[in-house]
């Protein structure tokens, strides 16, 4: 059995609560909050409500659509955004080539082409291929140049085709670490400020400490004081807010190639 006299309590406590030792846990704090950042990946796609560019309509007959010299009734376009949402790169390495990324129709279209209209940077660039032998007519998609999609990298493609039969548009594709694959998510659904959550917690937890302190010593009747480890501790959440807020700015900027 193990005794715990009053002199070795009060070693253990002055250990604990040492200066030296409030900055390891505020380093581990900091430690975890990074490592929760970079712990996904999270493919994403959006894609457009169906804008009409060309309709051959029984009032006007004298209109004729053709492309590549065959004539179609309709031309219609849709806007597709690909982009990893998560704070752990996508590479090429981890696209599936048995699953690659597959842009498809419930219904019963054909794809006339497919062009990357922008992206988050320079370096990203997408392949596309018209599966013509389908009878769905998808479309497949390989990124190039063994980039990766970082954090909230991605393109944003325009598509044009001629609607037979249109039912719901989806994209699906293997990523490896994500059994879901891609998922769909609406443009203005995006979080801009998904470092938000962040601040607000470190910001909840500097105001408690500084209120607890407060009302303890009003209680007490004595002078509000703070000691040396608090000091040191309430630097550590102050220094972790202000950068989070930084970080988080930096992001929100970097997302402007998804709403041109």
């Amino acid at each position: 059995m193990i005794n715990f006299d009053k002199n070795t309590l009060n070693r253990i406590r002055k250990i604990t609560l040492h200066p030296i030792a409030v900055l390891i846990y505020g380093g581990i704090i900091s430690y975890i909050f990074y490592l929760k950042s970079i712990s996904s990946k999270e493919p994403y796609y959006s894609i457009s409500s169906p804008i009409l560019i060309a309709n051959s309509t029984d009032q006007a007959k004298d209109l004729e659509i053709l492309w590549k010299e065959r004539k179609i009734d309709n031309v219609k376009g849709i806007k597709l955004v690909i982009w990893n949402n998560g704070r752990k790169y996508i590479d090429t390495h981890d696209l599936i080539e048995s699953s690659p990324i597959t842009l498809k129709n419930k219904g019963k279209v054909k794809i006339l082409s497919i062009e990357q209209e922008d992206q988050s940077r320079i370096g990203i660039k997408f392949s596309s291929r018209i599966n013509l032998e389908d009878s769905l007519n998808s479309a497949t998609f390989n990124l190039l140049n063994d980039e990766a999609l970082e954090y909230k990298d991605g393109a944003v493609f325009n598509i044009i085709y001629t609607d037979i039969k249109q039912e719901k548009w989806e994209l699906k594709g293997r990523v490896k670490g994500v059994p879901k694959g891609f998922a769909s998510k609406k443009i203005s659904e995006i979080d801009t400020s998904s470092n938000m959550n962040s601040i607000y917690i470190l910001g909840i937890l500097l105001a408690l400490i500084i209120i607890v302190r407060f009302i303890i010593f009003k209680i007490k009747n004595k002078t509000v004081v703070f000691r040396q480890w608090e000091l040191v501790f309430i630097s550590i959440i102050i220094f972790q807010v202000f950068y989070t807020f930084i970080k988080s700015t930096y992001y929100n900027v970097s997302l402007e190639w998804l709403f041109n």
